[in-house]
């Protein structure tokens, strides 16, 4: 009995395999309302839907510690580091509203 088959996810010609997060050097990621949502150790947070269409935007200056994405509500909850080690951030972000640049609103 085999419970998983295994498929490599292509790119969109089908041809190349998926690298939309190879170069992401994760530090923590969460999952929910269909996203997948990697941060990393640049402060750059990526998010996949369920079509692997990438958002990606810059929340904090250094690592991500920790993302939380809420289960009824779009939003997503991160803890990082701003300006050095020692200022320690939480940031709330909304998901389903956009700024200017089309990145999620930080609450």
């Amino acid at each position: 009995f085999q419970f998983f088959e295994k498929e490599i996810i292509t790119e969109q010609d089908g041809q190349q395999p998926l690298t939309l997060i190879q170069d992401c050097p994760a530090t923590c990621c969460t999952s929910g309302r269909g996203h997948l949502i990697f941060g990393d150790s640049r402060g750059t947070i990526r998010i996949l839907n369920r079509d692997f269409e990438k958002q990606e935007f810059q929340a904090y200056d250094g690592n991500i510690i920790e993302i939380h994405q809420l289960k009824r509500s779009n939003v997503l909850v991160s803890i990082g580091n701003d300006g050095s080690l020692t200022n320690t951030t939480i940031k709330i972000w909304r998901l389903d509203k956009e700024d200017n640049d089309g990145n999620p609103v930080c609450a």
